[in-house]
C-alpha cells in the first residue's frame, strides 16, 4: 500500500461523514478513542465502518460470528473494503492518523488539531 498515492479531498471527506453526522456523533473524537493504540489495517477499517453506520458494533470480534460477519469485506477485493481503506489513507495524508508501513497499522495522530488545518476555509 502506498500512502503517498492517496489524495486528500476535503469536500469528499466531509461528504462521506456528512456535516450533520459530524456535528451529532462527533466521529473524529470516537475514532480518536478507537485508534488510540496501533491498530491493524483491517480492524481500523472495521472501526471506521462502525462510525459510518455501515454495521453495528460487535463486542466479541472472535465469537461465533467473527466481526459480525464483516471480515470478508476486509479480506477480499471489493468496492466497500477498498473505499474504507482509501478513506484511512486519506486520513493519514491529512495528518489525522499515523501509519506504520512496516506493520501495516494505523493510530490516531496525537498532534492532530483540526483548528490548525491550513486548508481552504
Amino acid at each position: 500500500m502506498e500512502i503517498a498515492e492517496a489524495r486528500v479531498d476535503r469536500a469528499a471527506l466531509l461528504k462521506m461523514f456528512g456535516v450533520e453526522a459530524v456535528a451529532k456523533a462527533d466521529p473524529a473524537r470516537r475514532l480518536k478513542d478507537r485508534l488510540a493504540e496501533w491498530t491493524d489495517f483491517d480492524s481500523a477499517a472495521y472501526e471506521l465502518g462502525v462510525l459510518l453506520g455501515l454495521w453495528p458494533e460487535w463486542v466479541d470480534l472472535k465469537g461465533p460470528c467473527p466481526w459480525g460477519g464483516t471480515k470478508h469485506i476486509f479480506w477480499t477485493a471489493n468496492p466497500l473494503g477498498e473505499a474504507l481503506h482509501d478513506a484511512l489513507k486519506c486520513l493519514v495524508k491529512a495528518g489525522v492518523l499515523e501509519f506504520n508501513e512496516e506493520e501495516t497499522r494505523f493510530r490516531w495522530n496525537a498532534a492532530f488539531d483540526w483548528r490548525n488545518d491550513e486548508g481552504d476555509e
